[in-house]
């Protein structure tokens, strides 16, 4: 990676057509998998559903995508599957959301999201190893935080675009419509995210053997991450629940004020992502961290 020194100061040139093709991937991915998460709820109340379907889907996803970060890692050590293991992630979590249109049990969507979920935590480490090797270490944290807000930036494009399309067509065909922002994310990866040489690679281990050898600090880590997801509540729920809170005096018009509060959320978490990553390269992250 080349610099541009002036004076003293060295300027990372960091924000390269593969770190955009990271950001606009997740961009797009978000805003197709959002714009039917926003609608989920809804759905569910149409096929008769109770609250705590919502909450198994959610819970059922949610824990079969960080198992599926375990393999996904596993994989990501050996650099020429990340590019192929990434772009089908994005495909088939891009894909899965079409599935919510044709179910007619709450079961099938837990399916639906199973799939799209456990895709979803394979590609993660396999992209996130590939985004590291794309750029110098000191701009790491850059890096991550500008694709963490284009990545959040579709999470608030997502649920106004459904809002838009609950105005102009039937509940279902929105779930179809959200498979294209999802097909065009693997469509920007592939074109755009250049393979790097693997400067994060390492020695292939035995899958076990390799969890073994994590270190102790990195344990220490992961509990703190777990124990932080354990009061992480699911969007999908308080979606839910602003929605219920405001039907006695919006009416029909509830969840779509929830949806917008939900979009006005994630607004605030994409504005924040990018200062904080500068931060990051600035400061020791551990701080950040405790203040976080």
């Amino acid at each position: 990676m080349t610099t541009e020194v002036t004076g003293h100061r060295a300027a990372v040139r960091w924000l390269t057509p593969s770190v955009l093709g990271f950001g606009l991937a997740s961009f797009l991915s978000d805003t197709g998998h959002e714009s039917a998460t926003s609608a989920l709820p809804a759905l569910l109340v149409t096929l008769g559903a109770a609250p705590a379907a919502l909450g198994i889907i959610e819970g059922l996803s949610d824990g079969l995508s960080s198992f599926a970060k375990l393999a996904g890692g596993f994989w990501a050590d050996r650099p020429r599957l990340r590019k192929p293991i990434a772009v089908t992630g994005y495909l088939a979590t891009g894909a899965s959301v079409g599935i919510f249109g044709l179910a007619t049990s709450w079961l099938h969507v837990l399916l639906a999201r199973g799939v799209g979920w456990f895709a979803r935590g394979v590609r993660g480490p396999a992209r996130d190893a590939m985004l590291a090797d794309a750029v110098p270490a000191e701009a790491v944290g850059r890096a991550f935080g500008f694709h963490r807000a284009m990545d959040t930036a579709g999470a608030v494009a997502g649920p106004l675009l459904a809002t838009l399309l609950l105005a102009a067509v039937p509940l279902r065909g929105l779930f179809y419509l959200s498979v294209i922002p999802g097909v065009l994310s693997a469509l920007a990866f592939t074109v755009l995210v250049r393979a790097q040489g693997g400067k994060t690679a390492v020695e292939p281990q035995p899958f076990w053997r390799s969890l073994g050898a994590l270190p102790p600090p990195f344990r220490q880590f992961l509990v703190a991450v777990f124990l932080f997801g354990v009061g992480d509540f699911a969007r999908t729920l308080l979606i839910l629940r602003a929605t219920t809170l405001l039907a006695p005096s919006r009416g029909a018009a509830a969840a779509g004020v929830a949806v917008v509060l939900y979009a006005g959320h994630n607004l605030l978490y994409a504005a924040a992502c990018y200062p904080v990553g500068l931060l990051a390269d600035r400061m020791n992250p551990r701080r950040l961290l405790v203040l976080g």
